[in-house]
């Protein structure tokens, strides 16, 4: 598949992608130590956490997808 064209996203920034995964990645470590602290963030603030971290990556999606295809159409 190395004839496909880069996805949209990646033609609009080559940084996203792996700026996303580094973001994830960071993200997951802290809530993986507060699940493995075995107290109190263990529950519920270890799940806000993660949700949150989820928010701020989907955000970031629909803000580089919205700026993808306003791209693409000039």
């Amino acid at each position: 598949m190395s004839s496909a064209q880069p996805a949209l996203l990646e033609q609009l920034s080559p940084r996203l992608v792996p700026e996303l995964r580094v973001y994830l990645d960071r993200h997951r470590g802290s809530v993986m130590e507060m699940i493995q602290s075995g107290g109190e963030a263990a529950g519920m603030p270890a799940s806000r956490a993660y949700a949150t971290a989820f928010d701020g990556l989907l955000s970031a999606l629909f803000h580089a997808a919205r700026a993808a295809m306003i791209a693409k159409k000039t």
